[in-house]
């Protein structure tokens, strides 16, 4: 693991004094917001789409189940691999996800087996990629501040929870697509940010 950056910062410094804990507390920031949004509008394209309760509920079931179960394999790959390049990875293909979801529900051309694939990849990419904000954290931060860091992060998810509904709300109600759209732009935020993190190597390097 890369402790360059950790080593170089004075264990009683703020944690934003650390250009790489800013620059990934924005990019994961982005992120949860784009997965809050899409995880309220998702049951309400599926239904708008499908006229079912049914899928509309199987579409939410499914992106969480294949979500879980992937969560560990992407956490080996966290272990394995350059964090900051499966950042970059995680945020543009959430932005080319992003885009055709737009495209595709403004043009009208969107339909039930086609969200369904869409959601499945976004489902498949947060499972695969997700877990590599979190490791990313562990390599930026101070051992001895990394409880703290971890602290201000729950408090962020918990307020990205609370606003996520009524902004998701608001978006949708504007345009069935708009919620993509901004979706899209967190994406863009969260690849920007991410590629001015360090670079990482693998556990175990020497």
């Amino acid at each position: 693991m890369n402790t360059g950056t950790r080593s170089s910062v004075h264990p009683g410094s703020s944690l934003w004094r650390i250009a790489a804990y800013r620059n990934w507390f924005l990019s994961d920031t982005s992120d949860v917001f784009a997965v809050s949004l899409r995880t309220f509008v998702v049951p309400l394209i599926g239904l708008a789409l499908s006229h079912s309760t049914l899928v509309a509920g199987l579409l939410v079931t499914l992106e969480s189940v294949i979500g879980l179960v992937l969560m560990s394999v992407g956490g080996a790959i966290a272990d394995r691999h350059d964090r900051r390049r499966l950042m970059v990875l995680l945020g543009l293909i959430g932005l080319l996800l992003s885009l055709t979801a737009t495209g595709l529900l403004a043009a009208g051309m969107m339909n039930t087996v086609t969200f369904a694939l869409i959601v499945i990849i976004f489902a498949v990419m947060n499972g695969m990629l997700g877990p590599s904000n979190d490791a990313m954290l562990k390599s930026i931060v101070p051992v001895e501040r990394f409880a703290k860091a971890q602290a201000i992060r729950e408090a962020r998810e918990s307020c990205v929870e609370l606003s996520g509904g009524a902004v998701g709300g608001l978006l949708y109600h504007l345009s069935v697509w708009f919620p993509f759209l901004v979706s899209a732009a967190l994406y863009l935020v969260a690849t920007v940010t991410a590629m001015a993190l360090p670079k990482t190597e693998r556990e175990g390097a020497g």
